[in-house]
């Protein structure tokens, strides 16, 4: 059994906890009879996330234009850098920067898109939420909120407070995880 499908099945079970998710996947990668097998899927797929926001920090800090200047210039150098980092291209797998065609970038801005497209629904969920919840005095979450007068689910979220900045580190935007037909954390 794959890791991704025994997280979906824990997960359709009813199961939230990442916490007792993990110790239930560790559990069953051990006793399986090529634990290796199984860990290495699943430190290919954290490598493959770490590759990723390192070329995604190279992308940002580059100018992709030919630069006339020296290669000891740190520009030059950052740009030749970028060319030979490989990402992930539906279709294709892992093609360098530099041999990119404009076919394959266009499958990449495709691919992300969705993936875009998918965080800006999460975006208008939340601010939905936020609506919801000033629209009724005293609500502090949507378990507030609730017609039914439900108060059973309010223990949780009372105490979480203020997020930290180091929960909204690149790591924790939940970029690099896998879409359809997309390797997890594909480059």
């Amino acid at each position: 059994m794959s890791v991704g499908k025994l997280i979906r099945e824990l997960y359709d079970a009813g199961e939230r906890d990442p916490d007792v998710i993990t110790s239930a996947v560790l559990d069953k990668v051990l006793a399986s009879e090529d634990p290796r097998d199984a860990l290495r899927s699943m430190v290919n797929d954290r490598v493959r996330m770490e590759t990723r926001r390192l070329v995604r920090g190279l992308e940002r800090s580059v100018d992709l234009r030919p630069s006339t200047a020296t290669w000891s210039n740190p520009a030059t150098q950052a740009r030749e850098r970028l060319l030979k980092e490989a990402v992930w291209v539906p279709g294709y797998g892992r093609v360098a920067w530099g041999q990119l065609t404009i076919e394959q970038h266009q499958r990449v801005i495709k691919y992300y898109s969705i993936a875009v497209a998918g965080y800006q629904q999460s975006i208008a969920k939340h601010m939905e939420a936020i609506q919801i919840i000033q629209q009724h005095p005293g609500a502090l979450c949507l378990d507030d909120c609730s017609p039914r007068g439900d108060t059973e689910a309010k223990g949780d979220t009372e105490a979480k407070g203020d997020t930290e900045a180091s929960d909204l580190t690149e790591e924790g935007t939940g970029n690099g995880t896998a879409r359809a037909g997309e390797p997890a954390g594909a480059v």
